[in-house]
């Protein structure tokens, strides 16, 4: 771990997660796989977290209860550097908005998306 990245580890498998942005930046099986896009100049984020929209609304306006807020697109989640909670080897825990990694149920999802590749 550093203020940067956690790594969190189940079986064959690693996931690092960013302190910017709650973003998963690597999940990468131990033959070598990465299931996650390696940011490159043309798109520089992994997986961004998307919260609380996905999209873009008029004019970057939120509307609630009488007064706007001003949201830009895809909300502020991906833009935040979160603070690290609570973790585990095998799960973290993000402070702030809530945000929960559990590698094990990563590993059991990549097992049935990735079946060419055994994932013990």
């Amino acid at each position: 771990m550093t203020d940067d990245t956690y790594t969190i580890r189940s079986g064959a498998l690693a996931a690092t997660i960013k302190a910017q942005g709650a973003e998963m930046c690597s999940l990468r099986h131990e033959d070598g796989i990465e299931f996650v896009w390696q940011a490159e100049p043309a798109w520089p984020r992994h997986a961004p977290l998307l919260f609380p929209i996905v999209g873009r609304l008029a004019n970057d306006e939120l509307r609630h209860r009488g007064k706007t807020y001003r949201m830009t697109q895809h909300g502020f989640a991906r833009d935040s550097r979160f603070a690290w909670g609570t973790f585990e080897e095998n799960r973290c825990v993000r402070s702030g908005v809530a945000v929960y990694w559990d590698i094990d149920a990563l590993h059991e999802k990549c097992g049935a998306i990735h079946s060419n590749t055994s994932i013990p």
